[in-house]
């Protein structure tokens, strides 16, 4: 099904490289833009579901990066947390270890 309603969008291409690509090719077809983008567009469409097999193992890695970073985050807060736990006891048992003093 179409939804023709002339939705605007921006394809962002993932660096100049790809730009490059895109231009080479349509000089090399000698299609207007909106030609190249239709044949890009009608070869995505045929390719569809090995696209969304890659699109679903790239989203996989992803969230699997991003769990790691959240572990490595948590185990980092958890050693500064130890480190400061370590130091109020040090300080604790000196001010106590000052205060028999003063009291001896």
């Amino acid at each position: 099904m179409s939804n023709n309603n002339n939705t605007k969008f921006t394809a962002t291409l993932v660096n100049e490289t790809d730009k490059n690509i895109i231009v080479a090719l349509r000089n090399e077809t000698n299609l207007s833009e909106k030609e190249l983008m239709t044949l890009v567009i009608a070869a995505a469409l045929t390719m569809k579901d090995e696209i969304l097999t890659q699109a679903a193992a790239l989203i996989e890695t992803q969230t699997v990066e991003r769990a790691q970073r959240k572990v490595a985050a948590y185990e980092a807060l958890k050693q500064q947390l130890q480190v400061m736990r370590a130091a109020n006891k040090t300080a604790k048992q000196e001010k106590t270890s000052k205060t028999a003093a003063v009291a001896a």
